[in-house]
């Protein structure tokens, strides 16, 4: 089994980069044919109730502009438990993956990591993660809101988890290398895969 890590951090001036389900998005076409992804959220509590359901707000948003749904289950690290109808504790489906909100920067990273992907590429499976220290720092250093910030960057990480570690752009929510002008759009909640990112998720899902 090979993992691979990806990374989204900021450059220069910036720096390098369980429970009920709930989703959010668009309606579909009537018959049910938007793509959908599922993540399941293993928060533990580090980011408010508030600034995550914002957060997931602005993942949504994202995905809807490619035309794609999350469905999102608030998922609590632990044992499995057998027979147990807890939906986080099931099997995973296509197009379903692990997210964590930590506080804690894996050893592999930097300091400036904001967010990180392990993809397994003998499974096409993997999880996602967001550094959320790091995500409160940009926050304040751009003056914009936290929760905008943890969407984006969850966005990006599923975008990995989709796509492949090699999935990065020359610009949007993909771009390898966040500075002022990817935090700007992120204020103004613009920032987005671009055109061909979007046909391609679609087709991967």
């Amino acid at each position: 089994m090979r993992i691979r890590t990806s990374v989204v951090g900021l450059v220069a001036v910036v720096v390098s980069a369980y429970g009920a389900a709930a989703a959010f998005g668009r309606p579909d076409d009537g018959n049910g044919s938007r793509p959908k992804v599922t993540i399941r959220v293993v928060n533990g509590e580090v980011a408010g109730i508030r600034s995550l359901m914002r957060a997931k707000k602005e993942a949504v948003r994202i995905f809807a502009h490619s035309g794609i749904d999350l469905i999102w289950l608030d998922c609590e690290a632990g044992r499995m438990e057998w027979g147990s109808t807890n939906p986080c504790q099931r099997d995973r489906e296509g197009a379903e993956f692990w997210l964590r909100i930590v506080t804690t920067r894996p050893a592999a990273t930097t300091k400036d990591v904001l967010g990180f992907t392990e993809l397994d590429d003998t499974q096409n499976s993997g999880s996602g993660g967001v550094y959320y220290p790091k995500a409160l720092e940009m926050a304040k250093k751009w003056r914009i809101g936290v929760a905008e910030v943890l969407g984006a960057a969850i966005a990006h990480e599923v975008g990995h988890l989709l796509l492949g570690a090699d999935a990065h752009s020359a610009y949007g929510v993909m771009q390898a290398a966040w500075s002022r002008r990817q935090f700007e759009l992120i204020g103004l909640s613009e920032l987005n895969f671009s055109g061909d990112q979007e046909k391609m998720l679609r087709v991967r899902i």
